[in-house]
């Protein structure tokens, strides 16, 4: 018998595609993180599926953008 074949290796998300969750007024827009730089404040409630829902300036690898 073969063995069973190897998961196939986890891909590391890519700044530049990761899709983030924007709520702005009473609706919930996706933006590509690449196109977030002024679309957010550090008060913007955001989310991801790594992250949750937060407030954007909580989330260190977003501080890039303030």
């Amino acid at each position: 018998p073969t063995p069973p074949t190897p998961p196939a290796p986890p891909i590391l998300p890519n700044p530049q595609t990761k899709l983030w969750y924007v709520q702005q007024a009473n609706n919930v827009v996706p933006i590509m993180e690449s196109d977030l730089h002024g679309k957010i404040t550090r008060d913007s409630v955001i989310w991801s599926e790594e992250t949750g829902w937060k407030i954007a300036g909580s989330i260190s690898s977003l501080n890039y953008l303030f």
